[in-house]
């Protein structure tokens, strides 16, 4: 909450400063523009961070085909599990549906097995958008193939997050494109 709070008190507080680099022709008005992005989206970053940890849920669960796992508004059903094998590896694959986050669509985690270097890699399905992201990682799969132990995680505001991360990347590149342009002298006639 405190992260919040000191992100509105920020943004609002550069919304203010907002009117006074865009009277401002030049090279100074750009600067303080550039500045002005970068710490809107140091105040994004940290609403981000402070949402995505402090609201995140997640839950792992043993499901049987046909059953539902739900975290949150979001569900997953797991539809079948299918092997496959070659190029030196097997691999393990869950269908599941998913629901609750956006339109309703299949996803397909994994299980890697690297025969050369005996190791197992996840490979988890993400699914993202501006309020949060879901993820659904396989962790394993009974012999027979009936279960699957399938973890959910739906973790908000990892798209403020980003367009954060946008934001201060924007002002960097104006202050130094400004920068890059103050060495310059015009040409005198």
């Amino acid at each position: 909450l405190a992260a919040f709070g000191a992100a509105a008190f920020t943004l609002t507080g550069l919304a203010g400063e907002l009117r006074s680099p865009l009277r401002r022709r030049g090279r100074a008005g750009a600067v303080r523009l550039a500045a002005l992005l970068a710490g809107a989206g140091v105040a994004l970053v940290a609403v981000g961070v402070a949402g995505s940890s402090a609201y995140g849920q997640a839950r792992e669960q043993t499901i049987r085909t046909g059953e539902t796992l739900r975290v949150a508004d979001v569900s997953v059903r797991l539809l079948a599990v299918d092997r496959s094998t070659g190029d030196g590896r097997m691999e393990v694959r869950a269908r599941l549906a998913v629901t609750g986050d956006g339109p309703d669509r299949t996803v397909r985690p994994g299980l890697r097995y690297d025969l050369a270097r005996d190791t197992v890699v996840t490979v988890p399905e993400i699914g993202t958008g501006l309020r949060r992201d879901t993820y659904v990682t396989l962790l394993a799969v009974a012999a027979d193939g009936g279960t699957a132990t399938v973890r959910l995680a739906v973790n908000p505001l990892v798209g403020v997050l980003w367009c954060g991360a946008a934001l201060v990347v924007a002002g960097g590149l104006l202050a130094s494109a400004r920068r890059a342009g103050a060495g310059r002298r015009p040409a005198v006639p």
